[in-house]
């Protein structure tokens, strides 16, 4: 079961790469004056999956780290890092739930998901390889 995390996570995180380059044409387009087309119906599909999948991956990591080690937050930044991006990840979704329930133009929320969706995705790389180390340092053995 522990060996399933970090392939979902990864699996979660090009999921999101995707839907930030995708959301990344509306910003360019916004405020760079570039003609590129927004897939919208795509962003939202694909970056409500990847919320999703990154924050039951963050939980499934806590709860496994719980079970195999009897400990939460055991694998010390890797562990508190996924928890704080739980959060992000979590305020990425609504924002953006909140940005397709009510269709208007708008300037403030969508930059805020944007800086948010960075974020979230920068802190995402760098649990790939906080979790490639917890990988070579916990999983050795298992």
């Amino acid at each position: 079961m522990m060996d399933l995390h970090g392939p979902w996570q990864a699996l979660g995180i090009m999921i999101g790469l995707y839907t930030f380059f995708l959301g990344w044409s509306r910003f360019t387009a916004q405020h760079l004056g570039s003609g590129r087309a927004f897939k919208f119906k795509r962003h939202v599909f694909f970056g409500q999956a990847a919320c999703l999948m990154l924050i039951a991956g963050a939980m499934g990591g806590l709860i496994l780290a719980r079970i195999a080690w009897r400990g939460w937050l055991i694998t010390g930044l890797h562990g508190y890092l996924g928890v704080g991006l739980a959060f992000i990840l979590a305020l990425v979704f609504t924002t953006g739930k909140m940005m397709t329930k009510k269709l208007k133009k708008r300037k403030a929320l969508p930059l805020l998901h944007g800086s948010l969706g960075f974020l979230a995705m920068l802190g995402c790389l760098a649990q790939a390889v906080s979790g490639w180390q917890v990988s070579q340092d916990f999983l050795a053995g298992f």
